[in-house]
Formats: structure tokens, sequence, C-alpha cells
């Protein structure tokens, strides 16, 4: 592996180069390596957004979300209570047949369920 050195180049500039001499990007900010060489990125200013408590436009099993949720990202969907359980809503699952899947803001459900009743909670 290599290691990370920095190497003075024309005009007294520095570059710094990373594990196995890749070229890291000078306007990146790091805060020193690991164990094994890696160079370890001071953490960014976060500027996720997140939605609370929103009502999911859409019906029966065909759903969209206001915003496309983050990258790895997984919603929080839930739907009314069932009769029996009242007190309880009940929170949708990527399988099974309370599951759903999601591609960018579409969502699509196993179940079928009335409009204006499945909320979400999700970053974007």
């Amino acid at each position: 592996m290599g290691d990370v050195e920095g190497e003075t180049g024309s005009g007294g500039t520095t570059t710094v180069v990373g594990v196995n001499n890749a070229a890291v990007p000078e306007s990146a900010s790091y805060i020193g390596t690991n164990a094994i060489g890696q160079l370890i990125p001071a953490a960014a200013p976060s500027s996720a957004n997140f939605v609370d408590d929103e009502t999911v436009a859409g019906s029966g099993t065909a759903w969209t979300l206001a915003e496309i949720p983050e990258a790895g990202c997984v919603p929080v969907l839930m739907v009314p209570p069932f009769e029996e359980y009242a007190m309880f809503a009940l929170v949708l699952g990527s399988t099974g047949p309370y599951g759903y899947t999601i591609s960018g803001a579409d969502i699509t459900t196993m179940t079928s369920w009335p409009a204006g009743s499945m909320r979400a909670w999700y970053r974007y």
C-alpha cells in the first residue's frame, strides 16, 4: 500500500498523494490518515433536508413522494391502523404483503390503500 505524502511541485505548490499514489483533489479537506494510510476526510457540513409526516400523493398501489429520497435513505411509510388495532399504525416494510418498492419518488405497494392514507418520513 502506498503512503500518504506531500510532493512539492513547480511554484512551491503541494500535491497530496493518497493510497496507491492516487492524486487527491486540492479542494478536499482531510484530518489525517488511518492505520493503513488511507486519507480520513473532514466531516462535511450537513445540508440534508428532512420530510416529516408527509401525506403521500396517490391511491391503491401507486404513490408519489413530494421529493426524491437521498441515495441510501429508506423512507418510513405508515398507513392507518386496522380496526382491531386502532391504537397502532402499520409501518410498511420491503417484503411481504405489506411491502413496497421505490424508484426515485415513485412507490408501489403490495397492498392497496385509500387516497390520503399513507404518511412518510424521509431525508432528501
